[in-house]
This record gives structure tokens, C-alpha cells and sequence, in this order.
């Protein structure tokens, strides 16, 4: 079991003792000094905004699979969606006019505003190369799809994303979920409030932002540490 699954399992049962306190069922709350030792958080990877930037123009934009792999990457890193959001897209839930493109299949429903780039790379997919995955007797109603003329699936992005992340020299382990992350922590950089990132990324509670906050201030104390006279 994830240590994120042992935390949330662990409030929801320091949730019941404390309603049972309340309640006057309980007369001692026996759960409220209880920690999840021996679980520490995986630190998450985050790429840097250099690295991202190598990520994004590695598809050929001269060819329809190139324009989609490089919609899918903008569209992304531009809101922080989970995979299976992003591959959930409807062609409903893009709103050219105003560029901005609707989280409809989540628990947590959202809405992002494309940042200028997004919204041109997904615009020339749509109206440019969508088209050449469609098969005849395919109605596919998903923005991002295969060769088949069906949804794109989970399997696939992940190739695709592993083949875009080596041909970039990006060294790390990489994952779907390491734009996420990247996504929340450059916000968070560029002085973005926390409750705002934590709403963006449709998480009910604040552990991953609070995560993201101690990577960039481990990071800051790094750089800061190499000023010291003796380094």
C-alpha cells in the first residue's frame, strides 16, 4: 500500500474516533496520537522547465501523429490533468472561442484556460490532422485518438511518452503523472497561491501541494547551500 493510501485511510479513522467522541460513544480518542510511521512519501519527480521545454518539441509537427503527440503533451502541461482525464476528453469539452477546455469525466469537475501555445496545438490536431485517424464507420467522440479511430489509451500515451522523454535525454524515470507534478511545481515557482494549484489539480486535500512545497524550498536550500565560502 502507497504511503498517500495509508494517510488517507489513517485521517478517515482519526475521522470516525474523533465523531465517536463527540458523539459520547468514546470517552478517549486513542487514535488522535497514531502516525503513519514507517511510510515516507516518495518524493516526486518533477522535470525541470528546461526539460519540459526539450519534452514538447520533440514530436514532428509535420505529420499528423506529431501534431497530436504534441497536442496531448501542451494540453497536459497546461492544466496538470490525470492521464485518464486527459484521455477522457470529449470533443465537446474544448471550447475554442474562448480556449478553454472542460475536466467533465473527473470526480472533481474543472475548467482550464489553455495557455497561447496549448490552445494553437490542440486547435491545428482538431482542425488539421483528427482527421486522419478517423475511420470511415468510426463516430470516436474523444479528442485524442489512435490509428483504429478509437480513444487513445493509457498503454499508448505511455509509449509515446517514453519514446519523446529518451529522444529528449531525459534521464529520469518518467511518467505520465511527472507533468502533473511538474505542472503544480512551476506554478507553485512562479508564485502561484497553493489553494489555487491544489483546486487545478482536483485533489480534495493539500498533502501533494504541501509535497511540492517541500521539493522547492529542498531545492532553494540546495542552490543556497553552494554559496557557502567553503563549497
Amino acid at each position: 500500500m502507497s504511503a498517500a493510501s495509508v494517510t488517507r485511510r489513517l485521517s478517515v479513522v482519526k475521522g470516525f474516533y474523533k465523531y465517536m467522541l463527540n458523539a459520547g460513544i468514546l470517552t478517549e480518542n486513542r487514535a488522535a496520537d497514531v502516525k503513519a510511521s514507517g511510510f515516507e512519501r516518495k518524493t516526486p519527480d518533477i522535470l525541470s522547465r528546461t526539460e519540459v521545454e526539450k519534452l514538447l518539441a520533440q514530436p514532428d509537427i509535420t505529420d499528423p501523429k506529431g501534431i497530436r503527440d504534441r497536442a496531448m503533451l501542451e494540453v497536459m502541461y497546461a492544466t496538470g490533468m490525470r492521464v485518464t482525464e486527459l484521455l477522457d476528453l470529449r470533443i465537446s469539452d474544448y471550447v475554442p472561442r474562448t480556449k478553454t477546455i472542460i475536466c467533465s469525466s473527473a470526480k472533481r469537475p474543472r475548467s482550464f484556460e489553455l495557455y497561447p501555445i496549448a490552445a494553437k496545438c490542440l486547435g491545428d490536431y482538431l482542425k488539421n490532422s483528427r482527421q486522419s485517424f478517423i475511420k470511415q464507420s468510426s463516430d470516436c467522440v474523444y479528442i485524442f485518438i489512435n490509428f483504429n479511430g478509437e480513444r487513445m489509451t493509457r498503454q499508448g500515451f505511455w509509449k509515446l511518452l517514453k519514446y519523446y522523454a529518451e529522444a529528449s535525454g531525459i534521464s529520469n524515470q518518467i511518467s505520465p503523472h511527472t507533468l502533473r507534478h511538474s505542472f503544480a511545481t512551476h506554478l507553485l515557482e512562479n508564485g502561484a497561491e497553493p489553494r489555487d494549484v491544489q483546486e487545478l489539480l482536483g485533489n480534495r486535500d493539500g498533502a501533494a501541494v504541501k509535497e511540492y512545497l517541500n521539493y522547492i524550498k529542498s531545492k532553494a536550500m540546495g542552490k543556497a547551500i553552494k554559496h557557502h565560502p567553503r563549497a
